[in-house]
């Protein structure tokens, strides 16, 4: 993929808590894009491909992958699934947190201690 990737700006303040919210596809950040928070992305309707930074591969109900900070992403959902508007209503769950407020998670709370591990490797996506 030789496209540049579109910055999205999160206008929560993701510095002291996290984001949750649902969308519909596609979305105004359906295409490649990325941004500088942490991303827990789960697809709950239809099946596609997605693409997280070099990885490409096939999605359906159930896909979760986090996404590091500034890491490239995207998923693309086939026709069958899009209503007569070319829509699949309620398709993703996103939740977004920022670095600091991750990093203060870990320093303040023993129960995340482990989550430090795998936010450093969701930096490639997993």
């Amino acid at each position: 993929m030789n496209m540049k990737p579109l910055l999205e700006t999160i206008q929560t303040p993701l510095d002291r808590t996290f984001r949750v919210y649902a969308h519909d596809y596609p979305f105004v950040f359906s295409g490649w894009h990325y941004h500088p928070e942490y991303e827990l992305h789960l697809v709950r309707r239809s099946r596609g491909h997605f693409y997280v930074g070099t990885f490409a591969g096939d999605f359906g109900p159930g896909n979760l992958v986090i996404t590091g900070p500034n890491l490239p992403h995207m998923w693309i959902s086939g026709a069958e699934d899009r209503d007569a508007d070319g829509r699949i209503v309620g398709r993703d769950l996103v939740l977004q947190m920022g670095t600091g407020f991750a990093e203060r998670c870990i320093a303040e709370f023993s129960d995340c201690a482990n989550l430090e591990r795998l936010l450093e490797a969701s930096r490639a996506g997993i």
